[in-house]
């Protein structure tokens, strides 16, 4: 579970599980007053049909963006996100039945876009990603992180674009690590996307850097 706050009047909190549905019950959101009131509650299963994939979603991570609109990542693998306006209506789904595993996404303003955690879920170790997508719920971009079983966090950098990542200590990061994305320069300043530019165990960075350009 997660929140945001939005326009500093209320927060909204994402919630795994409302009792809707049963087994399949998707989840959804609540808004929540500074005071801790509930303003209302939207159960992502009176959602359009077809918003949401088999998987369900199981709502993490939400996060808010500078026109208002809300990302809500989707804990379960291979569903989507859900891009909701700024009172909390469905807007689209995002990625549908290819984006989820999610755990945390952040949405950094000096890009104006969101960065959402996923993959295959599960304690098997494999490829784990986050994509970038835009405050209009358009995927921007896929981006591949070292084999691990844990990559669920994320944070940007809003002086240069940087995406930091937590790896858990496995092949090619033996005891933990952080990778490091730069923002691949752009025809205009700024509008770069991620590429992979070094991952650093503690404090040392790793004797690899290598700089790797990401459609």
């Amino acid at each position: 579970m997660e929140s945001a706050n939005h326009g500093g009047a209320s927060f909204w909190v994402s919630i795994p599980q409302l009792g809707i549905g049963g087994a399949t019950d998707p989840g959804g959101i609540s808004q929540i007053s500074t005071n801790g009131t509930v303003l209302q509650t939207k159960a992502f299963a009176n959602l359009p049909p077809g918003s949401i994939s088999s998987g369900g979603c199981s709502p993490t991570g939400l996060a808010v963006a500078g026109n208002g609109n809300m990302l809500v990542g989707c804990g379960n693998a291979a569903t989507q996100a859900i891009l909701l306006d700024k009172d909390g209506n469905f807007i689209k789904s995002v990625g549908l039945g290819s984006l989820g595993g999610t755990d945390e996404l952040w949405y950094d303003p000096t890009t104006n876009k969101f960065y959402v955690t996923g993959g295959p879920g599960g304690s098997t170790p494999g490829t784990r990603f986050f994509d970038v997508v835009d405050a209009n719920g358009n995927v921007l971009q896929t981006v591949t992180v070292p084999t691990t079983t844990s990559a669920h966090s994320i944070t940007v950098n809003p002086l240069n674009g940087d995406v930091w990542v937590p790896i858990a200590a496995g092949a090619g990061c033996p005891s933990g690590c952080i990778a490091v994305f730069a923002p691949v320069p752009g025809p205009i300043a700024g509008a770069g996307l991620p590429g992979l530019i070094l991952a650093a165990g503690g404090l040392v960075a790793l004797a690899r850097r290598r700089r790797q350009k990401i459609a």
